[in-house]
């Protein structure tokens, strides 16, 4: 999908989308005319960079980290000049050409997009993981190491036979409505985050499922996200945007001295003005008794689904470990689905060959 912008003076031009790291940009057009043309695809910046070396004027690189420990290089954004009076910004998901002509733009991008750009392919189910350690936001793409899509028998057997229909409403509410909130309440280790990676996997098509670390939920209603969700909306316009809470009690508590911004903040996008020009779902996830959250979260109208995560009684564990070959270690009268699969790996009705295991 391209993006043609034109602007006739350099004034238009800083005061849009330039920065410190463009200023070349502007110092070369000075008050004269320009034209740009931007394309979001998906780019290998190692590659261009490593080809257009002679042309790179300027580069941000960073090394992310893994929560095993491994680290890599990526590149963030690159600056070339292609010509005398033609430059190129890019990004990982945006090239932008600046040139003195609409035409000369349009011929630069499009040789770089067919020489740079990344085809597309059916790709494992992904998450996108929302970032804050430069200061400002950004998005990393997270595959799920492990994927899998739960069978209607398989979901009924681990979380009940209410599930299935609660999946159903769910996702429903997921494909029809523009904005909302859905809470997913349970003790650690019955299922919560698993089903959310099942939901991951299963709508891997038509959804993009974004996660929000806690330490950055101030960020929910930042004015930069509202350029962020737009740029989101413009690269996939078709995918519908769910964005995951865990651990979210000091958004959903009921609202004290300390915590009053963040539930308002919330309740805006859940179904407020802001919600509604966003249009992103929220699942939180809880571990907190119900009735310490707050209640105008479970308005009606503003809650989509709500769904309590249970332990499961001697009778529903024994007949999982016979189904799945497993033996119950200990001898208690409830378990949680981590208590029932401690590090045994399993594999559902339909499942290709994949193992999965039940953390949240």
């Amino acid at each position: 999908m391209r993006k043609p912008i034109t602007a006739s003076r350099v004034d238009s031009l800083a005061h849009c989308d330039v920065d410190f790291f463009q200023l070349p940009v502007v110092e070369q057009f000075g008050n004269g005319g320009f034209h740009t043309y931007t394309v979001l695809k998906d780019l290998n910046l190692t590659k261009m960079r490593d080809a257009l070396a002679d042309s790179l004027i300027r580069s941000e690189m960073r090394r992310e980290q893994s929560a095993s420990g491994k680290e890599w290089e990526c590149v963030h954004r690159l600056l070339f000049r292609l010509a005398e009076s033609v430059f190129c910004y890019v990004e990982p998901l945006e090239l932008t050409v600046y040139a003195p002509t609409a035409d000369l733009a349009l011929e630069h991008a499009d040789r770089l997009v067919l020489r740079y750009g990344r085809t597309q392919r059916r790709e494992r189910p992904c998450f996108f993981l929302l970032s804050t350690q430069t200061g400002s936001l950004d998005v990393k793409r997270v595959p799920i190491t492990q994927p899998f899509v739960l069978s209607d028998e398989d979901l009924a057997l681990h979380y009940g036979g209410d599930i299935v229909e609660f999946e159903r409403h769910l996702i429903q509410a997921f494909n029809s409505r523009q904005a909302g909130a859905s809470v997913l309440r349970g003790e650690p280790g019955t299922g919560k985050t698993s089903f959310i990676r099942h939901l991951v996997a299963k709508l891997r098509a038509t959804h993009r499922f974004y996660y929000l670390p806690v330490h950055a939920y101030g960020y929910l209603a930042a004015p930069e996200m509202v350029e962020f969700w737009l740029r989101q909306s413009r690269l996939t316009p078709e995918s519908k945007k769910v964005v995951v809470l865990e651990d979210a009690e000091d958004l959903l508590m009921e609202r004290g001295t300390d915590n009053q911004a963040k539930v308002s903040n919330l309740l805006n996008i859940a179904d407020g003005l802001l919600g509604e020009f966003l249009q992103v779902h929220l699942v939180c996830t809880v571990n907190t008794p119900l009735d310490r959250l707050d209640p105008a979260i479970m308005r009606p109208g503003r809650l989509v689904a709500f769904r309590e995560f249970k332990r499961l009684n001697r009778e529903q564990a024994r007949r999982i470990a016979e189904k799945k070959g497993l033996e119950l270690r200990k001898d208690q009268s409830d378990y949680s689905l981590a208590e029932i699969y401690p590090a045994t790996p399993w594999v559902g009705e339909g499942v290709s060959k994949r193992t999965i295991g039940f953390a949240g």
